[in-house]
C-alpha cells in the first residue's frame, strides 16, 4: 500500500533530496507549491505525512498549520518540519501548533527517510508536539532529567537526544562571553585505548605524532583515507596506562568504527567505546577557572590547551581538560557516567555566584563559529584534506613517517597544491544558509558553506566555507545560493571573535 507524502517545500534542492530519499516503491510524493496547495491536497488525498520547510518564504507554513489543525478531518495528519537550528521562536511556534516533529535543516538533510518514517509511525493518540515512535531508542545523557527541569528544548544528534537550548540562545551565549556557562557533551564520541602496543598502533594509523607526549599532555589528530580525506578529527589525551580520544564534533561512532578496522589481529591494543559509559561536561567563560577550582579543587592556571590534570569526582577518577570550543577559557570534565550528576551539581553550585547558565547546542554552535573553530562532521569530513582546513601544525605531521593519506598531505605541502581553503564569510542578510549551500563568484560556482549561524556577538550571520583558493582572500565578494535565492557575502579573516 502506497504511503503518500505531501512535500511543502518550494526549493528544488531540498525537494529533490526528499524525492531521492523516498524513492521507494511504497512511497508516493505530492508537491505543494503554494499555501493553498497544502490545504487542498491535504483535504483531497489520503496523506501519511506532510513535510514543511518552516523558513520557506513562499509558503506560510504557520498559517497552513493553523488551517490544518482547525479542520477535524486533517488535524491528525503527522507533520515533519525543519527550520534553521538557531531560530528558537520558529521552533517554539511550530511546536505550539502541534507539529509531530521539528528538526534542524542539517538533521533533516542527513536523515530524511528515517524522520519521515518516525512521524508516520506516530498514531493520533501519541502525537503531542515532537513525540516520536523511537523516542525510547534515542540515547540520553544521565543528566537528561536535569536538562528537562531547566526547560530544555531537545534535538536529536547522531542518535542522542541533547539540549538544543534552554529558552534563550542569546542569554546562553552572553553568559559564556561575559561570565561562565556549562554544557553537557556526554553525547560526544569517546574512546579508551589500552594495551602494550597502544602508542605504537595509534602512531602508525593517525595523522599526528604522539610519541613525544607525556602523561598529562594531549594533541589534536585526524584519521585519513588513503586519498588524504578526513574521516574524523579528535583530541587525544595521554595517560600512564591508557589513551583517551574525544571527538571534536558530533559524529557518532565514526571514529570508533574507522579505527577498529585497522586494529589487526595480534596487535597488543584494545579499544573501548566509552560514549555511554563516560560523561563529559564543558565549562566555558572568563570565570570558568574559578568555577573549576571551587567545584573540584583543581587549579588549571598555566594549563595549555589539550593538556589535562586528574581529579577525584564522586568517588571516581576524572580528567580535567583544557580544550578549545568557544574562544573563551574552555575546560572539560571527563568522568565515568556514574559521577556526571555530581560533577554537574558541584559546578552549578560553584558557578551560582557568577550567574552560570546551562548552554545548549545552538549557543555552542554560534560561539565556536565566532571563534573560528571547525569541527568534525559539517566542516571536517571526506570532502576535504587537512591542509585545506588550515590544520597545519595542529592535526597532522609531515615528519612522523607513514600513515594512511600521508603521501597526499606531504605532496600538498611540497608543491603548494591546496585547491581550497577554509574561510570565514559574513552575509549581508540575516538569513542562515544550510550546510552545502553553494558559493558563487558571478556565475561561477567556487565552493560551499560548511557551517553557519547568527552571531549574537556581531549581530550578523557568519559562516565557514570552502571556496577555491583564488577566492579565499579577505575582502573577496561572493554570493551564497540556496532556496532559489542568492545572498551577498564577504570573505573575512578568521576568527570572527577574539577575547579582548
Amino acid at each position: 500500500m502506497h504511503k503518500t507524502i505531501l512535500v511543502a517545500i518550494t526549493d528544488l534542492f531540498f525537494y529533490t533530496k526528499v524525492r531521492d530519499a523516498l524513492r521507494q516503491p511504497d512511497y508516493q510524493l505530492e508537491r505543494a507549491r503554494t499555501q493553498q496547495d497544502i490545504v487542498d491536497k491535504a483535504g483531497s488525498t489520503s496523506l501519511s505525512a506532510i513535510v514543511f520547510n518552516m523558513n520557506d518564504l513562499t509558503l506560510d507554513a504557520f498559517q497552513a498549520l493553523e488551517q490544518l489543525k482547525a479542520d477535524p478531518r486533517l488535524k491528525n495528519i503527522p507533520t515533519l518540519a525543519f527550520a534553521n537550528h538557531e531560530e528558537v521562536e520558529t521552533w517554539n511556534r511550530a511546536k505550539a501548533l502541534g507539529v509531530t516533529k521539528i528538526v534542524s535543516r542539517n538533521e533533516f538533510s542527513a536523515r530524511t527517510r528515517d524522520l519521515v518514517e518516525e512521524v508516520i509511525a506516530v498514531t493520533p493518540q501519541q502525537s503531542p508536539p515532537i513525540a516520536t515512535s523511537n523516542e525510547k531508542s534515542l540515547k540520553r545523557s544521565c543528566l537528561h532529567g536535569q536538562h528537562a527541569q531547566l526547560g530544555a528544548t531537545f534535538e536529536e544528534i547522531t542518535g542522542w537526544e541533547i539540549p538544543a537550548h534552554y529558552g534563550n540562545v542569546a542569554t546562553e551565549h552572553h553568559a559564556v562571553r561575559q561570565a561562565v556557562g556549562i554544557a553537557d557533551l556526554s553525547h560526544r564520541g569517546k574512546l579508551r585505548v589500552t594495551g602494550d602496543d597502544r602508542v605504537k598502533w595509534l602512531q602508525s594509523v593517525i595523522s599526528n605524532d604522539i610519541l613525544p607526549l607525556q602523561p598529562g599532555q594531549g594533541r589534536y589528530s585526524s584519521f585519513l583515507t588513503h586519498k588524504g580525506k578526513m574521516l574524523t578529527y579528535f583530541r587525544l589525551y595521554m595517560q600512564t596506562e591508557s589513551i583517551m580520544l574525544e571527538d571534536v564534533g558530533e559524529i557518532g561512532e565514526t571514529t570508533f568504527q574507522a579505527l577498529r578496522k585497522f586494529l589487526l589481529y595480534g596487535t597488543k591494543a584494545k579499544m573501548e567505546n566509552c560514549a555511554e559509559s563516560w560523561g563529559l561536561l564543558l565549562i566555558s567563560g572568563p570565570k570558568a577557572a574559578h568555577v573549576v577550582q571551587s567545584a573540584f579543587g583543581v587549579d588549571i592556571t598555566g594549563l595549555k590547551p589539550v593538556d589535562f590534570v586528574t581529579a577525584q569526582i564522586g568517588g571516581h577518577h576524572a580528567l580535567v581538560l583544557r580544550t578549545e570550543e568557544t574562544g573563551e577559557v574552555d575546560i572539560e570534565i571527563l568522568v565515568p557516567a556514574d559521577s556526571i550528576a555530581t560533577a554537574w551539581k558541584n559546578a552549578l553550585q560553584a558557578g551560582a555566584k557568577f550567574g552560570i547558565k546551562a548552554i545548549g547546542s545552538h549557543a555552542r554552535e554560534a560561539l565556536r563559529i565566532e571563534a573560528g573553530i571547525p569541527k568534525a562532521g559539517p566542516d571536517l569530513n571526506e570532502e576535504i584534506v587537512p591542509p585545506e582546513a588550515n590544520l597545519e601544525g595542529k592535526a597532522f605531521s609531515l615528519n612522523k613517517g607513514c600513515y594512511p593519506g600521508q603521501e597526499v598531505v606531504a605532496r600538498m605541502d611540497t608543491y603548494g597544491s591546496v585547491r581550497r581553503k577554509l574561510a570565514g564569510l559574513v552575509l549581508k542578510d540575516l538569513v542562515v544558509p544550510p550546510h552545502g549551500a553553494k558559493l558563487f563568484s558571478g556565475d561561477r560556482e567556487v565552493g560551499w558553506i560548511s557551517s553557519a549561524a547568527r552571531s549574537p556577538q556581531l549581530n550578523k550571520v557568519i559562516a565557514f566555507g570552502f571556496p577555491l583558493r583564488d577566492f579565499s582572500k579577505p575582502g573577496t565578494e561572493l554570493t551564497v545560493s540556496f532556496e532559489n535565492s542568492r545572498y551577498p557575502a564577504t570573505i573575512q579573516t578568521l576568527p570572527f571573535y577574539t577575547k579582548p
